[in-house]
């Protein structure tokens, strides 16, 4: 029996057949690979989903039927967006979980609703691990008393990120580097809930770190092209210092254990390399 948002289900000790609308890194990180995910979470860049049904957003239920799955894993966004639980239920047990967007509970979570308690211990003692050599290699490299801040730049208007995905958890939380003071005290003690905040482009200045991670794609590739040709972003001193990373949006968008892993791993080789 399993305690959700929706009630309370009998799901399998160990199921083998699973369908998924958003945990599908959660899922592959304990080696279960799902019979199919939304067409969003199939694009994760770093997930091998050769093979996975695409259900579509909404999520295709005559898809789902035709899989044949022992249990169903939601997030409430895609339960009334696809027709309501009871038309999931009735299909197989259904649970509708929220992500943490950490990897540690995320995966504690899954090894539950697996029945892999052992394997979930296993990979969070060899994240951890990972995490505390890329921190003591970082805090070799950067003093205490520098600072950092992540955006991204759109037509529209630029984005200043928190400590919840585009590598803000990584740096802030894993690597324990020190966010820029109005990012901490507009952002991150705040309490709202999106995972950034989007500014006008003059007061950029305002929330710049020592240090800046700027998020690029395909899809604002141009936007930010545009916005270094400006007074304000040359005047920026992480940009006098040479201290700008530029990392993947695509990727760092993903906040799942698979994609958190590389984006610590990514994240302390730029600095390092930076320093060299």
């Amino acid at each position: 029996m399993f305690k959700h948002l929706h009630g309370e289900t009998v799901i399998p000790k160990q199921p083998k057949r699973i369908v998924t609308a958003f945990h599908l890194g959660q899922l592959m990180a304990l080696g279960v690979k799902p019979l199919g995910s939304s067409t969003y979470i199939l694009q994760n860049p770093v997930l091998d989903t050769k093979g996975m049904e695409d259900l579509g957003v909404p999520l295709n239920l005559e898809k789902i039927t035709k899989l044949d799955p022992d249990l169903i894993i939601l997030v409430d966004a895609y339960v009334e967006m696809s027709g309501g639980y009871e038309v999931f239920s009735k299909i197989a047990p259904t649970i509708v979980i929220e992500p943490y967007y950490d990897p540690v509970k995320d995966i504690a979570l899954m090894g539950d609703i697996l029945g892999k308690q052992e394997e979930a211990e296993r990979w969070i003692k060899d994240f951890e691990k990972k995490v505390a050599t890329a921190k003591q290699q970082v805090n070799e490299t950067i003093a205490s008393n520098e600072t950092f801040t992540i955006v991204s730049f759109f037509e529209k208007s630029p984005r200043v990120y928190r400590d919840q995905n585009m590598g803000g958890n990584v740096l802030y939380k894993y690597l324990g580097l020190k966010p820029q003071q109005k990012v901490l005290s507009d952002l991150i003690n705040s309490q709202q809930k999106p995972p950034y905040t989007e500014v006008s482009a003059e007061v950029i200045p305002d929330f710049a770190g020592d240090h800046l991670v700027v998020a690029v794609n395909e899809g604002n590739k141009a936007a930010f092209e545009s916005f270094k040709k400006t007074g304000i972003w040359s005047n920026l001193g992480a940009v006098k210092n040479n201290k700008v990373y530029t990392i993947d949006y695509d990727l760092f968008l993903q906040s799942d254990p698979i994609a958190v892993t590389k984006q610590v791993e990514l994240l302390t080789k730029m600095i390092i390399d930076k320093k060299k």
